[in-house]
């Protein structure tokens, strides 16, 4: 049978032969998996529960309905996967086409009463998962094998392989741009089959949103400059502008700036914006060794957005240097966090350095700055390990806080994506017990992940001078270690 052949026989059937009808008889096959399943979770009031409706859930412990919501969940996955290959299906038979639509999206949506967004969803990932042949009939892969197989297999949703397929198309147009030391030796082709494998692993554990950001790193990882705006470009929309005040007494402003300029106001505001400070009164200082915890009453009162708290941070910095009297003709500098390998800063060529809330920035950034910047060496070991001696203090100073920042970026909680200048600083065996207050035993925490891990489910051990997490057994019956992979630098480097 030619492609498309099944569907000119009549009006509203389709011969089920071919790769239609296999497609028909998975469907078949995994309407019959949600009751075996649910029968193998446990006891038969999990099993009663999803054949009765949502009333007979009540019948079934907390750990059953977890136990079949897995179970439901993975079937969902598998009949998405089913969704998209149908879509592609459609699209390959050009049937929108034949019938007198006017795109495949308007015939998905027209046909199963789903919006044009999820018709090109749908669309957009079977061109990455489904594989082809070529005029000669031989075999073409899928352009995203490993993401079309987790797709197959009920192990992500559309969502998840959308995002993936988006973000490795743009990972694989950057490799090929890339210069030779980023790559470290490897093809462009190397590069993108590291990138699909490391990405699929987030997306096997955390939400679509982490992936994203994840991906976003990757390709900031590839091409750390971008695409340098113009002259007229930079003249036209390198700024700040003011408009004429409201009448409610508000005076609306807009602007753009560098990386470097996003890096100083984040560096100085963004402490205001912490869960850690109550109302942004210590905005501008260092949250490690400065400001009050914040109690339960101020948390609740302070209703301010994000936005809001972030321009209260930048206009407290301002008054206190004014105050102070810190505002000069001259260039004041910036308290800025950037970690770079020393042959990378010092010789003659290029590469990129890690900014604690921008990410990887291009080595002639950091060469700028570092003009009119203190350089603070932290030695660390082969595999990122810092190298030092243990203290009895009660409290990390500066210089270790640095130190542990070089090493985690951020809070160490899988998926957390919180920078540093939110997190605490953690005894991992706990001071009160007896830890000592140095770099093998302090790791960064959010202020909610520090809670997590103090109330004892979660817990925190080193492994070769690194931090790795190990979730609950209601998690991960195996409780396996987990690194926070988000704060890495992306790129061609061992992973754990």
């Amino acid at each position: 049978m030619k492609d498309g052949e099944g569907f000119r026989g009549g009006s509203g059937g389709a011969d089920r032969s071919g790769s239609v009808g296999a497609l028909f008889g998975e469907l078949e096959s995994a309407r019959c998996v949600l009751d075996a399943a649910a029968t193998a979770a446990g006891t038969a009031s999990a099993a009663v529960a999803v054949g009765r409706g949502p009333g007979a859930l009540g019948l079934a412990a907390d750990r059953e309905v977890l136990a079949v919501a897995d179970l439901v969940e993975g079937l969902a996955r598998r009949v998405a996967g089913l969704q998209v290959r149908l879509a592609g299906e459609v699209e390959a038979r050009q049937i929108a086409e034949r019938r007198g639509e006017r795109s495949t999206v308007c015939l998905l949506r027209d046909r199963l009463r789903i919006s044009a967004g999820d018709a090109k969803r749908r669309l957009d990932v079977a061109a990455a998962v489904t594989a082809g042949s070529s005029l000669t009939g031989q075999p073409i892969p899928p352009v995203c094998p490993q993401v079309a197989e987790a797709l197959s297999g009920g192990l992500i949703g559309v969502d998840a392989a959308h995002v993936l397929a988006e973000k490795l198309s743009v990972i694989r147009e950057k490799s090929v741009t890339a210069q030779s030391d980023v790559l470290d030796g490897r093809t462009a082709d190397e590069v993108a089959v590291q990138a699909e494998e490391h990405l699929l692993e987030q997306a096997l554990s955390y939400d679509s949103g982490f992936v994203a950001r994840c991906g976003a790193r990757w390709v900031a990882f590839l091409d750390p400059d971008g695409s340098p705006p113009s002259d007229i470009e930079t003249r036209l929309e390198h700024g700040l502008w003011f408009g004429a005040p409201r009448r409610n007494g508000l005076v609306p402003f807009k602007g753009a700036m560098s990386q470097l300029q996003h890096e100083t106001l984040l560096s100085a505001a963004g402490p205001a914006t912490s869960p850690r400070h109550a109302n942004g009164k210590d905005a501008g200082c260092d949250v490690a060794t400065s400001g009050k915890p914040v109690r339960d009453d101020d948390r609740d009162a302070d209703e301010r957005t994000y936005q809001h708290k972030l321009l209260d941070g930048l206009i407290a910095c301002c008054a206190t240097a004014l105050k102070a009297g810190a505002v000069t003709s001259g260039r004041a500098n910036a308290s800025i966090m950037v970690t770079i390998d020393y042959d990378t800063l010092y010789a003659k060529t290029s590469g990129h350095g890690l900014l604690a809330h921008s990410g990887p920035v291009s080595v002639s950034t950091v060469r700028q700055l570092a003009c009119d910047a203190a350089l603070i060496p932290v030695v660390l070991g082969g595999t990122g390990q810092i190298l030092d001696t243990g203290l009895s203090r009660r409290l990390f100073t500066p210089a270790q806080r640095r130190a542990i920042i070089a090493r985690d970026h951020g809070c160490i909680m899988p998926g957390c994506t919180a920078p540093a200048s939110w997190c605490a600083t953690h005894h991992i065996d706990f001071h009160s017990e007896g830890g000592p207050t140095s770099t093998d035993n302090g790791a960064l925490l959010c202020e909610h992940h520090h809670g997590v891990i103090h109330r004892g489910e979660w817990t925190v051990t080193m492994r070769d001078g690194i931090p790795w997490v190990i979730p609950p057994a209601w998690i991960d019956p195996n409780r396996t270690p987990r690194r926070n992979h988000f704060h890495d630098p992306p790129g061609p480097h061992k992973r754990e």
